[in-house]
């Protein structure tokens, strides 16, 4: 138990636990509060199986576009793919220690103009862009494993929060009990 936020705490807070239980080969199953990818990258690096929500941080859906989950990537022509069928195409890399650490994808603003949807792809006046991480392949094996199992934020909701919330209590924090 910490008194901090869950930012940086799941792979710490994992790995303590294969120490505690002598046991590399845990699943690891956290709510969106812990969702980070180097964490996440970090967690499955050290032997685990990790299950973490993922929250729509984009703001997409407010602006009345597209949201990131409705392109889909295509790994053998590394090109994202747009609900108008057209291709997001790679770009600029930003670099970390010389390293790739993300790449920009971006459509053609005429491609963008000419097609039905869209107001509905970007309201800039530059074309549509997204950004894909260097290890986003540990991201999208979380999605395939959490829709095989669905129950598991429940079932992880139902035995972990009733437990926090009364350590929580007890350390004098009841405000957090308020909904």
């Amino acid at each position: 138990m910490t008194n901090t936020t869950d930012r940086r705490q799941l792979c710490p807070k994992a790995i303590l636990a294969q120490y505690a239980l002598k046991r590399k080969d845990l699943s690891v199953i956290a709510d969106k509060g812990y969702f980070s990818g180097q964490e996440i990258k970090d967690t499955q690096d050290a032997g685990m199986i990790t299950l973490v929500l993922k929250g729509d941080t984009s703001g997409s859906d407010k602006k009345g576009i597209f949201n990131r989950s409705k392109f889909t990537y295509d790994k053998a022509s590394d090109v994202y793919v747009c609900p108008n069928n057209k291709q997001l195409t790679p770009g600029k890399t930003k670099t970390k220690n010389r390293d790739i650490y993300q790449i920009n994808y971006r459509a053609r603003l005429k491609t963008c103009q000419e097609r039905s949807l869209s107001s509905k792809c970007t309201k800039s006046l530059t074309p549509r862009k997204l950004t894909r991480w260097e290890h986003q392949d540990c991201i999208n094996n979380i999605d395939k494993l959490m829709k095989k199992r669905p129950d598991l934020m429940l079932i992880r909701k139902q035995t972990v929060e009733h437990p926090f919330g009364t350590i929580k209590c007890l350390m004098g924090m009841t405000h957090i009990l308020i909904r």
